[in-house]
């Protein structure tokens, strides 16, 4: 479980957060930012202003995976 206060910044929860996006890449999945952001603050009760930091980190990560992996 992540901590909720600090998004991904821990190097446990960051090191979970590279997998999730590792993941969503690798198995080219479609999740989108808002239904990420939704799940989040909805879900599992994360903070909105977390949430909303994870979903930008998510989209830029994700952009930049998907790009690195058509090369």
């Amino acid at each position: 479980q992540a901590n909720r206060s600090s998004g991904s910044s821990h190097p446990d929860d960051q090191r979970r957060w590279f997998e999730f996006i590792a993941s969503v890449i690798d198995n080219n999945d479609s999740i989108s930012p808002s239904l990420l952001g939704r799940w989040l603050t909805e879900e599992a009760g994360w903070p909105e202003d977390i949430a909303g930091d994870l979903v930008v980190e998510f989209e830029r990560e994700t952009a930049l995976g998907r790009y690195l992996k058509s090369k």
